[in-house]
């Protein structure tokens, strides 16, 4: 049995970006016996834990650190299980002592310490950068979204020589799109994403303002109201649309489109990232429109885009050359999903070789687990850091 960290994924949460990462994830697990677990420190909650079987060869269940039947519970899931596979730093944390005791498949999904950074959160910054060195310390593979990601952390931790490799976070599969009927007096431009810090949102609508020319633009997101907020403070309303449009509708507003903002700053965060929304503009025939052309691993295959400062001066591509940007566009996807198939068999391979492994001698699962949940325990539940390993949990996993 493969033991997985991270929230199962369901309909309930099947728009959140990281959910949909373990469900892709979760598709190349599907021939595999799999057990999906999160942790949560409750002291004052007071119900038990119950096992589901939530699909063929799934079971899921949320445990709480200050259960003891549920820490003999996750005792029970340990013993049984060959490997873990490990979604992300967010619950990699709760789990910092297992990675001692079987072979630990990580999923990075971001570089979250300066995730937390960028937004001003460094106390929380310092804390992954330590969760982090543990994951690569005592990880045995390590899965990062672009090559760009892979090569950072190949030069952060170069004397714990730690295994990685690549898999992109694919969009799902699309048809080939209908360039040809995207006819009309103008080109269309849309937003497609939620108003998170890093997606520049202010920046976006200014630049709307701005431009010398006055097209409608269409902004696709789950925070309407969120957006609405800001586009009258900007008194846009005559000059943009809002809605949300759930995943399967999507590919009906890309129909319509010729240009998309994707206004990612040139920091770490962006470099490293495999943005899908990014995916679905090349594979929709949207062409981006970036602040920062450096998004991953798309300026190194060589995607086409337009600048904002482009779209602020008015020079936009003619519909023949828009078509063309398209096109090539197209083709940087097929070497997308040529690293996403390398990267699938890399990890067939490690999730083979983790289920032959060994479990390490000398290193007890009780212990480990008595001790993690001993610290857990000791938090205060009042404060928001209750979330976090405390930093004696940290000293141990680190040399």
């Amino acid at each position: 049995m493969i033991l997985v960290v991270g929230q199962y994924p369901d309909s309930t949460n099947s728009r959140d970006g990281m959910v949909q990462r373990i469900a892709a994830v979760d598709r190349l697990l599907e021939s595999h016996e799999r057990t999906y677990v999160t942790l949560v420190h409750e002291p004052f909650r007071d119900t038990r834990a119950v096992l589901k079987r939530v699909a063929p060869r799934v079971r899921s269940v949320q445990l709480n650190w200050f259960d003891a039947g549920d820490v003999e519970l996750l005792n029970g899931l340990m013993k049984e299980a060959r490997c873990l596979v490990v979604h992300s730093l967010h619950w990699a944390q709760h789990v910092l002592p297992l990675y001692r005791t079987r072979p630990v498949i990580t999923d990075l999904h971001g570089v979250v310490p300066e995730e937390h950074a960028f937004i001003g959160a460094h106390e929380e910054a310092a804390h992954f950068s330590s969760v982090e060195r543990a994951v690569m310390r005592h990880g045995f593979r390590h899965i990062a979204v672009s090559d760009a990601m892979a090569d950072h952390f190949r030069t952060r931790y170069a004397e714990l020589t730690p295994s990685l490799f690549t898999l992109p976070v694919l969009a799902p599969p699309s048809g080939r799109p209908a360039l040809d009927e995207r006819t009309g007096p103008s080109l269309r431009i849309l937003y497609s994403g939620g108003t998170h810090a890093w997606q520049n949102i202010d920046l976006m609508l200014d630049a709307i303002s701005r431009s010398r020319l006055a097209l409608p633009v269409e902004l696709l997101t789950p925070d309407v109201a969120g957006m609405q907020e800001r586009v009258a403070r900007k008194r846009l309303e005559t000059r943009v649309s809002i809605r949300s449009l759930p995943p399967e509708r999507m590919p009906e507003a890309y129909a319509q489109a010729h240009l998309g903002f994707v206004l990612r700053d040139d920091n770490l965060v962006n470099r490293a990232a495999c943005p899908t929304k990014l995916q679905e503009y090349l594979a929709h025939g949207v062409v981006p429109i970036v602040l920062s052309p450096h998004i991953g691993d798309f300026a190194t295959m060589g995607y086409r885009y337009v600048t904002l400062e482009a779209f602020l001066e008015g020079r936009l591509p003619t519909w023949a050359e828009w078509r063309e940007l398209a096109e090539h566009n197209l083709q940087v996807l097929e070497t997308l999903r040529r690293q996403a198939d390398t990267g699938v068999e890399r990890f067939a391979e490690a999730v083979e070789l983790a289920l032959r492994t060994e479990a390490r001698s000398g290193v007890s699962v009780e212990e480990e687990l008595a001790f993690a949940a001993l610290f857990a325990r000791r938090m205060s539940p009042s404060r928001e850091r209750t979330r976090h390993v405390p930093l004696p949990l940290l000293r141990r996993l680190l040399p």
